[in-house]
């Protein structure tokens, strides 16, 4: 299952509106979104506006694939459990976000080998088409929970002094 979340604070309609076109264009992919207050209403895919932190963590564990914003909590999670993830960054331009901090913040991330962006409708979609025929869904890299112990001790030292 593909779970598409596109943060809780302002409206995505490109990225549902992508989402609920690559679900008509193949009907066989099973997805659930979580669309906010999207003013694009999807009919291709079951959705609702917002879920409870226990029916998204319940979401988030079946998705084979997150497809999300380029957010820092979808990106951690992802990475900490090992999630494939597809983040599109919201755009300034489109008057999505008010700058475009999230388009560095899908370059950072793109890096893990889990964790994929797309600025086009055509990198969105050969990105979830390439995924589904690889049948990738096995967890790969991790991000670890915790600072390693030398950072750590550093800090401690800091606050000591």
């Amino acid at each position: 299952m593909i779970f598409l979340t596109t943060g809780t604070q302002l409206p995505f309609d490109r990225l549902v509106y992508w989402m609920d076109h690559f679900c008509k264009e193949n009907p066989e992919v099973k997805c659930f979104g979580q669309i906010g207050n999207s003013n694009y209403v999807p009919n291709h895919f079951r959705w609702v506006e917002n879920l409870d932190f226990f029916e998204f963590d319940r979401a988030f564990e079946k998705a084979e694939l997150v497809v999300a914003h380029a957010g820092m909590g979808t990106i951690l999670t992802s990475l900490c459990e090992g999630k494939n993830l597809l983040v599109v960054p919201r755009k300034s331009t489109l008057r999505e976000h008010r700058n475009n901090h999230q388009e560095g913040t899908a370059k950072k991330f793109s890096v893990f080998e889990n964790c994929a962006k797309a600025e086009t409708y055509q990198e969105f979609s050969k990105y979830i088409a390439a995924f589904l025929n690889a049948k990738s869904s096995q967890k790969t890299e991790l991000l670890p929970k915790f600072a390693p112990a030398s950072t750590l001790n550093a800090l401690a030292e800091i606050l000591k002094s």
